[in-house]
């Protein structure tokens, strides 16, 4: 195959750029192989424990916040005196929720995590989370691994869940750049706090 400049995908020596870019592929090659990863970045919430996210109140995103996407878009509704984002089901299969933690609260490669989901029943079905999570070999990833289930029972009041993620990567790999997604296998269900506690 031949070098092909008008493209501008090729990697070989050139008059405007010399090798820079055959050794900067080179030395990110040699990092890749040895399973080096850059340090994740410093900022607000790299000393926090927690991060959490609520349909209303002052301070509504504390370093998590909700996403948007396809299969994941929510109404703002008011349920029994709290603001809450509702969501039902997406062609016709699950409602999803989706959230993303900012950059500088993630603190590895592979986390251990619990995540708390005040949740409104509205209607029968099952509650789970969402992540990427590490394949059963440990070689690779299911970016949409699945906590262990809730039942909902449609008694519509608000209750809370407790999620624990083992061995999650937290690299916005979901629809819509999201860490993670709360999943409602049922006709309705609504979402008025989610808390991230790192382990």
């Amino acid at each position: 195959m031949g070098s092909e400049f008008h493209e501008g995908t090729e990697i070989c020596e050139s008059k405007e750029y010399g090798r820079q870019y055959i050794e900067l592929t080179r030395k990110y090659a040699d990092l890749f192989k040895r399973r080096w990863s850059p340090p994740w970045p410093k900022g607000q919430f790299s000393a926090a424990r927690t991060v959490s996210t609520e349909a209303s109140g002052k301070e509504a995103s504390r370093g998590l916040r909700i996403l948007s996407a396809e299969d994941g878009n929510t109404t703002l509704r008011s349920l029994e005196g709290a603001e809450a984002w509702a969501a039902k089901p997406y062609a016709g299969k699950a409602g999803y929720i989706y959230f993303a933690m900012d950059d500088s609260f993630k603190w590895d490669r592979l986390m251990n995590a619990t995540v708390e989901v005040e949740y409104f029943d509205s209607a029968p079905g099952l509650l789970a989370l969402e992540y990427d999570g590490e394949g059963p070999s440990g070689a690779s990833h299911d970016v949409y691994t699945r906590s262990a289930t809730i039942e909902l029972k449609g008694e519509r009041i608000w209750k809370k869940a407790t999620f624990k993620l083992a061995k999650a990567y937290f690299l916005n790999s979901q629809n819509g750049g999201a860490d993670f997604r709360i999943v409602g296998e049922a006709k309705e269900y609504a979402v008025r706090k989610v808390t991230l506690h790192k382990e």
